[in-house]
């Protein structure tokens, strides 16, 4: 938690418009997240803050189906913000609303992408264990997630040359790698 609240001081203190965009559209993610929870009458004992981004967990025994939503609810609710976002900016021209509409979709882009710990993710493995025997669809979900990681270091590749060896961006792909690599070993 603390360093939470160190990362949210120092952008407060750099008082970057688009740094406090970035954490709006990551909290109306979450927000999916936990109003799916409540919608589907789980109850949320954590909510842990993690490098980038948040992990919601709950008690009690859920359906495949209603897994599926509350994992999808999160980048629903950024599908909603990033169209919002941009009606606004159609009607009000601005950098910071055509910003906040880009980071929405870019999160809800993201996040479904089936690599491990990704919403993306969570939903293939409901998917495939709520149709395939067990052992097809610990193959098929692991299967997902390979093809996903080489897809996903293509795009980081990529976009790690195009912003110019950006730290931040090479520290988030680092971070999704060790996840991924993680849970796949």
């Amino acid at each position: 938690m603390l360093s939470v609240l160190s990362t949210v001081c120092l952008i407060l203190a750099e008082s970057s418009v688009y740094s406090l965009m970035v954490l709006f559209c990551a909290a109306v993610h979450e927000l999916g997240h936990v109003c799916a929870a409540k919608f589907l009458r789980a109850e949320i004992c954590e909510l842990a803050f993690l490098p980038f981004g948040a992990e919601l967990k709950i008690t009690g025994k859920l359906t495949y189906g209603s897994e599926i939503l509350l994992h999808a609810a999160g980048p629903l609710f950024n599908l909603a913000s990033g169209l919002s976002f941009l009606v606004v900016f159609l009607i009000f021209p601005c950098p910071y609303i055509l910003f906040g509409s880009v980071c929405s979709f870019f999160l809800l882009a993201v996040n479904l992408v089936p690599a491990s710990t990704l919403d993306g993710a969570n939903i293939v493995r409901c998917l495939a264990f709520s149709h395939l025997e067990y052992q097809k669809a610990l193959k098929a979900s692991r299967l997902s997630e390979l093809v996903s990681l080489v897809i996903l270091t293509a795009v980081a590749v990529h976009t790690v040359i195009f912003c110019g060896f950006n730290l931040s961006v090479i520290g988030i792909c680092i971070y999704l790698f060790a996840v991924s690599f993680k849970f796949s070993a």
